[in-house]
């Protein structure tokens, strides 16, 4: 008779602004996936941690993670154990087409290609990385680049995550394009998925900060993530960007949008344009 496995299912809420550090943390400390709403994120975890062990480090990864940010943060968590399932396959079986912007589509890899597709489909399997193309920042961010990459050059993807948007920029006509992320299996999921939708070559993947970058320009720049990191890149972000290139920066909530314009104004970066859905924000920019 097999032995009963089971998974722990850890719910917690947290606010807005810091959930996808919330998100990176757990899986940093193992989660097998993940599942995020607005205001909370649900985690899986294998039956080789028990409840006390989670409890434990998650809660201890939450405070370092406040003394991070320097911000106090709700933070509530729950943790339920469940009859050991296909998770994956559920996952995968929730995941369907879907249409951005004008001529773009994100597919899932697994399913077979719509009759009614769009000219520009971009193939993903997500597989531990962050970016299914659902969230509303990848999708003003995919309209924004829609808009401004079919004469651009070279492009800079910051945070790539899966892919999505350097994926999209080299479809749409960008010649060159350079991502990185600072998680690892981000990367090597980029650059799979690159390999996948048959654009990797002139796409450069690296894993690190925007600090390993040799000096160079960049006709567009890319940079959805969030706003502690948004801050934190600003007065970098004018050195890599060409005098008439373009910065599209999201991952800005809407509570969050006059800190955000004064960064870029002290910083020399003009906002040309916003966009909006639901509570978030991307902004167009451009060299003052």
């Amino acid at each position: 008779m097999k032995p009963t496995h089971f998974y722990h299912q850890v719910t917690i809420e947290t606010s807005t602004d810091v959930i996808e550090l919330v998100n990176l943390s757990l899986f940093e400390l193992g989660a097998m996936g993940l599942v995020e709403t607005e205001k909370s994120v649900t985690a899986f975890f294998s039956d080789a941690f028990s409840s006390a062990e989670l409890s434990t480090s998650i809660s201890r990864r939450m405070s370092e993670l406040q003394q991070a940010v320097d911000m106090p943060f709700l933070f509530r968590m729950q943790i339920e154990q469940f009859p050991e399932r296909d998770w994956n396959a559920e996952w995968k079986s929730a995941w369907k087409p879907l249409r951005v912007g004008h001529s773009l589509m994100i597919k899932p890899s697994w399913l077979p290609m719509p009759k009614d597709a769009p000219p520009v489909v971009i193939e993903i399997d997500p597989e531990m990385a962050f970016g299914s193309g659902d969230h509303s920042t990848t999708q003003l961010m995919l309209q924004m680049i829609e808009k401004n990459s079919k004469s651009q050059d070279r492009i800079l993807d910051i945070g790539t995550g899966t892919g999505i948007l350097s994926i999209a920029a080299r479809k749409l006509g960008c010649g060159i394009v350079i991502a990185f992320d600072v998680d690892q299996i981000a990367s090597v999921t980029c650059k799979k998925n690159a390999m996948m939708n048959g654009i990797h070559s002139h796409f450069h993947i690296f894993t690190g900060m925007i600090s390993a970058l040799k000096p160079t320009k960049f006709d567009l720049i890319a940079a959805n993530v969030n706003r502690f990191q948004i801050l934190a890149m600003l007065p970098q972000l004018p050195l890599f960007l060409k005098d008439d290139g373009i910065c599209l920066i999201s991952g800005i909530l809407d509570s969050e949008e006059d800190q955000i314009r004064q960064a870029c104004h002290a910083y020399g970066l003009l906002i040309t344009d916003m966009q909006k859905d639901k509570e978030w924000l991307a902004f167009e920019t451009r060299k003052e």
